[in-house]
């Protein structure tokens, strides 16, 4: 069994089609580097707010996997992070889903931060 990890821009598609065909609303709010750009999830809840899922550091699993930025986020918040983090690293992804939690719970592995 190979450990190699899906290329970013075709995870991100599956997970976007995922997502559509489910019936939630899925949209790629910052493009990142194709082969191997960092992937940060924005759940858009029902009711408005806004989460931040970011990457979990990996460990045996070569599966992505997810941790919660603590609390909600405005949207000025929201922009203000993702120009934060474009400046550190311009390869990565910033994707925002629109979907109930048992939706985004199937389609993303996202654990508590510790």
């Amino acid at each position: 069994m190979s450990n190699v990890r899906l290329a970013s821009g075709f995870w991100v598609s599956a997970k976007l089609r995922q997502i559509q065909s489910a019936g939630g609303f899925a949209n790629i709010l910052v493009k990142g580097h194709d082969e191997a750009g960092a992937i940060n999830v924005v759940l858009r809840a029902r009711n408005g707010t806004l989460r931040l899922a970011i990457p979990a550091m990996q460990s045996v699993s070569h599966e992505r996997q997810f941790e919660w930025r603590d609390g909600n986020l405005s949207e000025a918040e929201l922009s203000a992070y993702i120009e934060r983090e474009l400046r550190f690293d311009r390869d990565q992804w910033f994707v925002e889903i629109e979907c109930d939690d048992q939706q985004f719970s199937a389609a993303f592995d996202v654990k508590p931060r510790v």
